[in-house]
């Protein structure tokens, strides 16, 4: 946009129309970029949390149990896999959504510059 009615344009403006879906358009192509930058950092968080607490909680099952008294080695296999299951669950869903919620802070549009989101490693960073 040139003009007047872009120096008028506020930041916050622009927040708004890059944020706002009208039925029947494409959404803007920053907010399909927002979106597959939030779900890549989920998807990673989750991956990194649920390794980190799978060992952890395996671990901390043989620390706990050592002493435990199975009836067969299946069933100290089972609850073992349950115990590493259930840490990498747990801790995989706490560091995913902090990833996507770090990930969608810093991958915001700046209302100052149009491709800021798509700068790293995108052949628009020409045009700005």
């Amino acid at each position: 946009m040139s003009g007047p009615a872009a120096a008028q344009e506020s930041g916050w403006d622009r927040i708004v129309t890059t944020l706002t879906i009208r039925p029947g358009e494409v959404p803007p192509n920053e907010l399909v970029e927002l979106a597959n930058a939030i779900l890549a950092a989920s998807f990673g968080g989750f991956l990194f949390g649920g390794f980190i607490g799978a060992r952890h909680a395996g671990d901390r099952f043989i620390l706990m149990n050592s002493n435990a008294k199975f009836s067969s080695t299946m069933q100290a296999q089972r609850q073992l896999h349950a115990a590493s299951m259930m840490g990498f669950v747990r801790h995989g869903c706490k560091w995913g959504w902090r990833m996507a919620a770090f990930a969608a802070i810093f991958s915001v549009p700046n209302p100052k510059n149009r491709f800021v989101a798509s700068q790293l490693g995108s052949s628009r960073s020409a045009q700005t």
